[in-house]
């Protein structure tokens, strides 16, 4: 974007400098905290490239992922705030989505533990919310093909 306006280019290591100050100043929270959400939302990203070797789906699927992103941004945000949302169980929902995409359950079952791991939260009630984002990434490229 900086490179657009001021016709000026920046690398990619000082770009995402810049970026972490953005979201931080955006989001009121300590760089370090920044920091750790950015590396949670990578780890997160890894897994699900890895457990549904989903790659090309992530890769053009650029809509669905940013969607992704800013809501796992926005739940670590609340996990490292203390302001965790309690959802109603939607239970008969979420048992059809694992019958139906079981390999996407197992890779938001690591997903999951991934997070509580690291900011040890219990964070169960995100289950269904994050089912259905990797559901949509992952099967983005069949859908829209």
């Amino acid at each position: 974007m900086i490179k657009e306006h001021v016709d000026l280019p920046i690398p990619s290591d000082e770009a995402n400098f810049i970026a972490i100050h953005i979201v931080n100043s955006e989001m009121d929270l300590e760089i370090q905290e920044t920091v750790g959400i950015t590396e949670t939302i990578n780890q997160v990203m890894n897994v699900i490239e890895e457990d549904m070797d989903a790659r090309i789906a992530l890769e053009h699927s650029d809509l669905d992922r940013a969607r992704f992103v800013l809501h796992l941004r926005f739940l670590l945000q609340r996990i490292v705030q203390d302001g965790m949302l309690q959802y109603d169980k939607s239970d008969h929902m979420m048992e059809m989505l694992m019958k139906e995409y079981p390999q996407q359950a197992a890779c938001v079952t690591k997903i999951m533990h991934v997070i509580s791991e690291k900011y040890q939260k219990e964070i169960e009630g995100e289950r269904l919310f994050l089912m259905i984002h990797v559901i949509r990434l992952t099967t983005a490229k069949e859908i829209r093909g």
